[in-house]
């Protein structure tokens, strides 16, 4: 398995479309442990095991800091692994050099053609964009975006958040949010994903592309 930070695309036929869609709509689901090359990847495991194991992610984010009000953590990573399409997507969030979360993001799929990567974006389907989808199934679905800005923002906990540290229920989290803007010519309107922490949570529509 060979490690990419971006991804080149191709659209697919409709029915494939639709099932990107749904898997992307679908919440990641958490997980404790799972199994790799006949051994077991849990949480508390150093990087350098997952990675023996497991072989190289297929996509690494890093993220400068992850903090709630004064209670930081230097070295976050998301590592996404990509089995194929008859095992499920695998999102390991690292702190520290060591797996804190586990969770799965539907199934995988088969890696795009990578010498099409110049035509990547006049297949990319815009309508294809859905929120919820990861960084990961962007990258491999448009591309690489035209346009990308990045900043840290603190935000409310999440439920599960507020019962892991009862002491910060009132506190908040530092997250990293981007802006992928993507322009897809002439024929389309401008898309503007805002993800946070590595998922879409908005798109905008914009005004009409430019170029070819």
């Amino acid at each position: 398995m060979v490690r990419t930070r971006i991804g080149p695309c191709r659209t697919a036929g409709r029915w494939l479309g639709a099932a990107i869609l749904l898997v992307a709509a679908a919440p990641a689901f958490a997980a404790d442990s799972f199994r790799c090359g006949g051994h077991i990847v849990e949480r508390g495991d150093r990087a350098i095991r997952v990675e023996a194991l497991c072989g190289p992610p297929s996509l690494v984010e890093h993220r400068p800091v992850e903090s709630v009000y004064g209670y930081g953590v230097d070295g976050v990573e998301t590592w996404t692994y990509n089995f194929g399409p008859r095992k499920l997507l695998r999102v390991l969030t690292l702190r520290n050099g060591r797996v804190s979360d586990i969770s799965s993001d539907g199934y995988g799929f088969l890696a795009r053609d990578k010498t099409a990567s110049t035509r990547a974006k006049s297949r990319c389907n815009p309508y294809d964009l859905a929120e919820g989808m990861t960084s990961f199934r962007v990258l491999d679905l448009c591309g690489p975006p035209d346009d990308q800005q990045q900043v840290q923002v603190f935000v409310p906990l999440t439920p599960k958040e507020r019962a892991r540290y009862p002491h910060l229920r009132h506190s908040k989290r530092q997250v990293q949010r981007e802006e992928w803007t993507y322009n897809f010519g002439r024929d389309h309107l401008i898309r503007t994903l805002t993800l946070e922490n590595g998922r879409v949570r908005h798109i905008d529509v914009g005004e009409r592309g430019f170029g070819p």
